[in-house]
């Protein structure tokens, strides 16, 4: 039968029409002998589709409409590429942590059409859905919480006292039942990034499974303050990973550089050089137990580096001067017994300035840096290969053993799919074969009503011998 056919029929049973496919496909009781004529003219089936069900959305193409983004209590989710912001004219300043009441009265009349980022959800706020309302704490007019696209156009920045505003041309989602995009001039506050790294237990860079915290988004206020506790454990994370990088090129890298490459060899690959006899030039400077660990302490300290140097840019744009106590960090010059080698004001001890390794004087450990991970990365990726394919050799083999000695392989039954539903593997139990579906197979399994019971998996069933079925038709007429 035609696609085309089998389109029309969908949407006829969409419009409150009968729906007999689900009799061809195992639940109707037809027989396979009719199912051509049921198939053309689609009469006879039992049950009927719903209208605007799975199959009228599959056949028509039309997709699940989104509600109202404004019904009551109800929670809405920005798509990819939005986040949620909110107008500050309803909510105030300072969306993080727990949502708090009547901090829009300190609001300027100049900026209650503005908004931050962070939308409230169950009394705290969230940076990709909001939940409307309304109740105090909750968006209650269309304009108070958007989806708003993470660009912008036409804009710029302001910077005033160590706060700033972006203006520009957003995109933002249309909370209607018809769903779409709009575009609209906004000012928003922006929040920024920190990584909280955990204090008990602290980061330990022997530890491959430490946690070294997650990267949060956070208003101004609270970043600057957040930014004292946690610029100390980044700086004294980024110091022990240098001084181990420092200390394994000396040890263990420069002594086995091979004469014939002048380069290091930190474990063996595809990639290493090799003789003539295609043995490798030199020993690696890593086993094969080594190398994961490697790879993660170095992937940690480029990590660290980039969150370092968001730290020291944010800090240094947030604070209202360069020498105020909001950039100023590490009592002493220390954290937890350890020396922070971080820049510091001349006579002074505590720290001024986050040092990220990432000055002209440490050019030569970054590129070590990047060289070592190249490498390592190579090898890491290598032997994940070979362990998948051990895992998979195994599995072949357990198979292999599993079936006894000189028995033929098992070879699927041509009719054991049928079967498996409970269809008759000859067409003559009562129910459709599979293929009488034709092109329409994969809307069989969106043919069965709701409630409806699923055929029952084992042998076919056999027809009903002629004297069994005279008696049952002498019955049925008595």
């Amino acid at each position: 039968m035609p696609v085309a056919a089998a389109a029309q029929a969908w949407q006829d049973a969409a419009a409150g029409g009968p729906a007999p496919l689900w009799g061809l496909c195992g639940g109707g009781g037809s027989a396979a002998s009719d199912a051509p004529a049921q198939m053309a003219g689609f009469r006879g089936g039992r049950g009927a589709a719903a209208p605007g069900g799975a199959a009228a959305a599959l056949v028509t193409g039309s997709r699940r409409r989104r509600p109202s983004a404004f019904s009551e209590n109800q929670e809405t989710v920005c798509p990819e590429g939005f986040r949620c912001i909110s107008r500050v004219g309803r909510f105030g300043y300072g969306h993080s942590g727990k949502v708090r009441k009547g901090l829009e009265k300190g609001v300027p009349e100049s900026e209650l059409n503005d908004y931050e980022w962070g939308c409230p959800v169950h009394g705290v706020w969230k940076p990709d859905s909001f939940e409307a309302g309304k109740e105090d704490g909750l968006c209650r007019e269309d304009r108070d919480c958007l989806c708003a696209s993470r660009g912008w156009t036409d804009g710029y920045s302001t910077l005033e006292g160590g706060k700033e505003k972006i203006t520009g041309k957003f995109e933002y989602q249309l909370g209607t039942p018809a769903g779409g995009t709009s575009k609209k001039d906004l000012t928003l506050t922006p929040h920024y990034p920190m990584r909280k790294m955990p204090d008990e237990p602290l980061f330990d860079i022997a530890n491959p499974h430490s946690d070294f915290g997650k990267v949060s988004w956070l208003p101004r206020e609270e970043w600057l303050k957040e930014f004292k506790q946690h610029a100390p454990r980044v700086q004294l994370a980024m110091d022990q990973l240098r001084d181990w990088i420092d200390a394994t090129n000396k040890n263990n890298v420069k002594n086995k550089i091979p004469p014939e490459t002048g380069k290091p060899i930190l474990c063996i690959s595809t990639l290493t050089p090799k003789d003539a006899f295609g043995k490798p030039i030199g020993e690696p400077a890593f086993s094969s137990s080594e190398v994961q660990d490697v790879a993660g302490r170095l992937r940690r300290f480029q990590s660290l580096m980039h969150d370092c140097k968001k730290l020291r840019d944010n800090v240094a744009k947030l604070s209202p001067g360069t020498m105020s106590d909001d950039v100023k960090f590490g009592e002493g010059g220390n954290y937890r017994g350890n020396r922070l080698n971080c820049y510091k004001k001349d006579g002074e001890q505590e720290c001024l300035q986050l040092n990220c390794y990432t000055d002209d004087v440490d050019m030569a450990l970054r590129h070590r840096v990047r060289d070592w991970k190249s490498q390592v990365d190579e090898c890491v990726s290598e032997e994940l290969y070979k362990l998948k394919m051990r895992k998979n050799d195994g599995t072949e083999k357990a198979t292999a053993t599993a079936q006894a000695p000189g028995q033929p392989a098992l070879q699927p039954q041509p009719n054991h799919v049928a079967e498996a539903h409970g269809e008759a593997a000859d067409g003559v139990a009562g129910e459709a074969h599979r293929a009488s579906c034709g092109p329409v197979l994969a809307l069989c399994a969106l043919a069965r009503p709701r409630g409806a019971a699923r055929p029952r998996a084992g042998a076919a069933r056999r027809p009903r011998p002629a004297a069994s079925r005279a008696r049952h038709d002498a019955a049925a007429f008595l």
